[in-house]
């Protein structure tokens, strides 16, 4: 049985940050995503590309990505005041 994350927050949106914020927007893993980066124009642009990416299918593996279950939401944030809220999880480094 998959679940479904509601929220994933990614410190860094830099090549590896955004890969995998763009690995979760494939694998339709969560509702919502949060880039964060010291550098808000490139959180900015990255949750741009990425918002206008999920009107794309999800994939072919209908049992994994059932329809309707893509990401609702993609935010960004010019710096780490978000992830006090956030539970923890691995942060990329690259």
């Amino acid at each position: 049985m998959h679940t479904k994350a509601r929220k994933v927050m990614i410190i860094g949106a830099g090549n590896v940050g955004a890969s995998a914020a763009y690995a979760l927007l494939n694998q339709s893993i969560c509702e919502e995503l949060i880039l964060v980066d010291l550098n808000q124009q490139r959180a900015e642009a990255h949750a741009q590309d990425l918002s206008d990416a999920r009107g794309l299918p999800a994939g072919d593996d209908d049992h994994l990505h059932p329809r309707g279950q893509r990401l609702r939401r993609c935010r960004y944030r010019g710096d780490h005041r978000l992830r006090r809220r956030a539970a923890p999880r691995p942060e990329p480094a690259g």
